[in-house]
This record gives C-alpha cells, sequence and structure tokens, in this order.
C-alpha cells in the first residue's frame, strides 16, 4: 500500500481553489498510470 500526503504551501498569495487543487491531484494520478472512473472517486 502507498500512501501519499500533499501538502501545499500556505504562503501563496492567492489561495488555490479546490477544483484547482483535486486537479492538480488527479494529474499526478493520471501521469502516474492510475485510471480514475469517476472523478467523484476516492483514490487509496
Amino acid at each position: 500500500i502507498v500512501q501519499k500526503t500533499f501538502v501545499r504551501d500556505g504562503t501563496q498569495e492567492k489561495s488555490t481553489a479546490p477544483n484547482q487543487v483535486a486537479g492538480e491531484i488527479l494529474s499526478f494520478f493520471t501521469r502516474n498510470n492510475f485510471t480514475v472512473s469517476d472523478r467523484g472517486e476516492i483514490v487509496t
């Protein structure tokens, strides 16, 4: 089992929208050959 924790820098000028963060995480998993069939799916 692999566990990943995503930590964002809190000192950014403008906070990132939750949809943007979710997109970045989805992109990470897609680049690492995971397939997400539904955007509401929980990756464990």
